[in-house]
């Protein structure tokens, strides 16, 4: 899974204890924090996602490739 984000994630901590990383959220950028909620859960990962952010998601294990940003659309995608 390759993550590529412009992303300022919300609740951090609590994003990092539902995917069990045994690294703290101060530790992991934010899309390192996507990676491994897109791991667990795939494109639905997004539902976990609470901030501003425009990402694009590669997962080549699926074959998909995912853009998206959040609700209000504070960051621009190209």
């Amino acid at each position: 899974i390759t993550v590529v984000a412009d992303a300022t994630l919300y609740y951090r901590d609590d994003l990092a204890r539902r995917v069990g990383g045994a690294v703290r959220a101060s530790e992991m950028s934010d899309a390192r924090l996507i990676a491994a909620c897109w791991a667990l859960r795939g494109a639905d990962a997004l539902a976990w996602l609470e901030g501003d952010f425009a990402l694009a998601v590669w997962d080549a294990a699926r074959g998909t490739l995912t853009v998206a940003r959040d609700p209000v659309g504070t960051r621009s995608v190209y």
